[in-house]
Parts: structure tokens; C-alpha cells; sequence
């Protein structure tokens, strides 16, 4: 049986060599092939409350905004990428992203999105759905934190579940692209701003 990675691999090879950025000294990354970039780019402002869905909210902006960076850039040798033969790669772990994202819109939303088969898509499906997902919780106040539930589990599994899984995996992603040769741009995950190279 085919790679099912190997079309994901060969669109992601082509989008790359498309998409360059101007990446000087002292200037934001301009991108030449995309006029709209997908959301995460930057972290927007702050919550104009503080409450338990405002602070969800806030670590689903830090997961967008670390997976947004982390997924930025990376090559067809970066997404076949393995620490070892038996280890997962590069795009196999964001495939398994595009899955814990998938399932919090399934429980959160009543919605399940189809599998994209190139991996740019798949990056902008994720993007776009933790935005969607971000927004629902934006939405929300204690009284409907009550009553939510992930596989007829409470509230609290979306975070130490799906959430922290997400996060721990775009940590590795950064990992498995040092290794591989094309380190991660150095987003400024303290403040949310755009790098500057």
C-alpha cells in the first residue's frame, strides 16, 4: 500500500517552494504567495474579562498561535522527518493535531470536518478550526462549561485531554524540525507578536 503521506508530502514540496518569505534582518515576515494569512498569526489583545471561558479562550490563542509557528515553513524533509524508524513524523504528529482538533469540534460543535489530504490544507483546517472552537468557548459562560461534555466525560477533559495533547505535540514538532535541519522561526510566544527576524 502507497504512503498515504506521500501526496500530503509532494503538495506540501510544491506549496513551499511557492509560498518564500523575505526573512532580513530586522523586518516581519512578509509572505509572496498569500494575500490572507490563516488565523493565529499573532496573539490579538486580551480578553475584556477574566473568567473561566475567557482563560480558555486565552489557551486556545496559545495553541493556534504555537502551532501557527511551528507548522510555519516546513519542508518536505521536515514532514517525513523521523527521530527514528519506528517514532512518528513530523506529519504524522501534525495529522494527529488535525484528529484532537477534529474531535473537540465533533463534541463542541456537532460538526466533523473532512480529512484534507495536503498538508497545507490540513494546517489551514486546523488553524481555522481551533478559531472556531476559540470563538463557541468566547461565547460561553460558566453555566454552559456545566453542562459540556467530551465522550460523556465534564469540561475538564477538553483541557487535560485534547488541549494539553495538542500543545505537548506542537512542542515536538518544534523538536523533530531542529533535528531535521530547519529550526522553527522564533515566535514570541510571551507576547503573541509576529516574529521579527
Amino acid at each position: 500500500m502507497a504512503n498515504p503521506w506521500k501526496r500530503t508530502l509532494i503538495a506540501l514540496h510544491f506549496n513551499y517552494k511557492r509560498n518564500r518569505f523575505n526573512t532580513k534582518k530586522g523586518h516581519k515576515l512578509e509572505e509572496s504567495g498569500l494575500k490572507n494569512h490563516p488565523p493565529f498569526r499573532t496573539i490579538e489583545g486580551y480578553p475584556d474579562r477574566i473568567d473561566s471561558t475567557a482563560i480558555i479562550v486565552r489557551l486556545l490563542d496559545g495553541l493556534g498561535y504555537r502551532f501557527y509557528w511551528a507548522s510555519e515553513g516546513l519542508s518536505l524533509e521536515d514532514c517525513s522527518y523521523k527521530i527514528t524508524p519506528e517514532a512518528k513524523s513530523t506529519g504524522q504528529i501534525i495529522e494527529h493535531i488535525w484528529g484532537l482538533v477534529n474531535w473537540m469540534c465533533i463534541y463542541l460543535l456537532g460538526e466533523e470536518s473532512t480529512r484534507p489530504s495536503a498538508y497545507e490544507e490540513m494546517r489551514i483546517s486546523i488553524l481555522e478550526n481551533i478559531k472556531r472552537i476559540r470563538d463557541r468557548f468566547n461565547v460561553m459562560d460558566s453555566s454552559d462549561l456545566e453542562k459540556l461534555e467530551i465522550e460523556k466525560h465534564p469540561f475538564w477533559h477538553y483541557i487535560n485531554g485534547p488541549i494539553s495533547d495538542a500543545l505537548t505535540h506542537v512542542g515536538q514538532i518544534n523538536i523533530l524540525r531542529r533535528y531535521s535541519g530547519n529550526p522553527p522561526i522564533k515566535a514570541h510566544v510571551f507576547s503573541g507578536d509576529e516574529p521579527i527576524l
